[in-house]
């Protein structure tokens, strides 16, 4: 299994837990997150997520279909998990 750490994230003015498992599919980091109020620790969903690159050099993050029925969850939602892992990263390796 890969790495595990934890994540706090705010999302709709609530605030959330994020559990993250972070996996080398390819040699691509994919980060699977099973998140949750932090008020009931009962996981509302698992979501698979990668960062890439746009022409730009900006930094995005989307959401791995893992199958053709994987729901997708809100862009916003990956987006504000993804720079809450970014974060949690720099803090562990600075």
């Amino acid at each position: 299994m890969g790495s595990k750490f934890t994540i706090l994230f705010t999302y709709m003015d609530f605030l959330f837990i994020g559990e993250i498992t972070k996996l080398f599919v390819d040699r691509v980091p994919v980060y699977v997150v099973s998140y949750m109020l932090a008020a009931n620790p009962e996981i509302i969903d698992v979501l698979e997520i990668y960062r890439g690159a746009a022409p730009d050099h900006a930094v995005y993050w989307r959401q791995r279909m893992i199958h053709r029925e994987t729901e997708l969850a809100d862009p916003d939602l990956v987006e504000i998990i993804g720079r809450a892992i970014k974060i949690q990263e720099d803090i562990q390796s600075g």
